[in-house]
C-alpha cells in the first residue's frame, strides 16, 4: 500500500519492475490494464528498468484475487488486503476516528509482514 499525496491514506497498489520491457507488456496485455513507465538509471552502468503499475483500488482488489492462488511471497500480505481493506476504507472518504485507527492498523499489519526478517548464523 502505497499514497500517491503525502496527506492521503494508503491505498492498493500493485506494481512490477524489470528490466525486460515485453515481459512488462505481456503482463499489461494479460492482465488488461496497468501502465509502464520508465524507471530512470541511479548508475550509468545500470540497464534501463521499466514499471508497470495499477493504481486504481478496485482493479489492485480484483487482480489480486485473481492470482492470489499463484503467489508465494506476498500471500499473506494479500490476505489482509482483501479481507480488511473494504471495510475499513469508506465510500466517502471520511473517516471516522475508530476507521482510521482500523486503516492505519491494517497498514501497519501489512508493512510489518514486508519488513525483513534478520537470521543470526
Amino acid at each position: 500500500m502505497s499514497r500517491t499525496h503525502k496527506n492521503e491514506m494508503p491505498s492498493p497498489q500493485l506494481t512490477i519492475t524489470n528490466t525486460n520491457l515485453s515481459l512488462l507488456k505481456w503482463v499489461r496485455r494479460v492482465s488488461g490494464c496497468g501502465k509502464i513507465i520508465n524507471r530512470s538509471r541511479r548508475h550509468p552502468n545500470h540497464k534501463l528498468a521499466y514499471v508497470w503499475s495499477v493504481g486504481k483500488t478496485d482493479k489492485c482488489l480484483h487482480l489480486l484475487r485473481e492470482i492470489r492462488p499463484y503467489l508465494r511471497i506476498k500471500r499473506r500480505q494479500t490476505y489482509l488486503l482483501l479481507t480488511r481493506y473494504k471495510a475499513v476504507t469508506p465510500r466517502n472518504g471520511k473517516y471516522t476516528a475508530a476507521v482510521m485507527r482500523k486503516k492505519l492498523r491494517l497498514v501497519e499489519d501489512i508493512r510489518a509482514l514486508n519488513r525483513r526478517a534478520i537470521s543470526i548464523l
